[in-house]
């Protein structure tokens, strides 16, 4: 069962910049490691969110999938991941997930 997830982040205002360079660290961090599906990357331009949405969409192939890659990343110790997770608060005001069945 095919699932994507999408990820809705508000920027803090007068941080776009530095989200974009936390973002490339990021995949330059999930390169390193692996164990992530590809994402795409969306800023929101017009509808019910302000310009300072990023939105980034994965496919996985199953929910068992999104956990162990999330459950992996939360614990790990490598002093990169922890600094990168230390700087998401400063970045965004807030983080949503949402799962969804993808449908044939």
């Amino acid at each position: 069962m095919a699932i994507m997830m999408r990820t809705i982040q508000h920027v803090r205002p007068g941080r776009w910049n530095e989200a974009m360079e936390l973002e490339k660290r990021w995949d330059a961090y999930e390169r390193r490691t692996g164990g992530r599906s590809p994402k795409r990357r969306y800023q929101s331009m017009v509808g019910s969110e302000d310009q300072n949405t990023f939105v980034e969409e994965r496919e996985w192939e199953s929910l068992a999938a999104v956990e162990a890659s999330y459950l992996s990343l939360v614990a790990d110790p490598d002093p990169e991941a922890v600094e990168l997770r230390s700087k998401l608060d400063e970045v965004y005001s807030s983080i949503q997930h949402e799962i969804y069945l993808v449908l044939p």
